[in-house]
């Protein structure tokens, strides 16, 4: 009976990390890999240089909903502020 229980409890945690990370979701500051036409996330892929004056970012969760966008729009700004646009 503890078992099951402890059992349950640890879905239950697991469960939980889960929806907690999904509805923060990471943003990436998007640069242009020098000597091509792609583009590529500037912490994935140092070299990326980013285009003067333009911020791209992208968010790493294709979920985007009412409970995420104040924490989306906050980490979008300080991205900017960190990045002086």
């Amino acid at each position: 009976m503890i078992v099951c229980l402890i059992l349950l409890v640890q879905i239950a945690i697991s469960f939980a990390k889960i929806i907690i990370t999904s509805i923060q979701p990471a943003i990436a500051v998007i640069g242009r890999l020098p000597g091509t036409a792609a583009f590529g996330d500037v912490e994935q892929y140092p070299m990326a240089v980013n285009i003067p004056g333009v911020l791209i970012v992208s968010l790493k969760s294709s979920w985007l909903c009412f409970a995420n966008a104040n924490l989306v729009e906050e980490r979008y700004l300080l991205s900017t502020i960190t990045l002086g646009f």
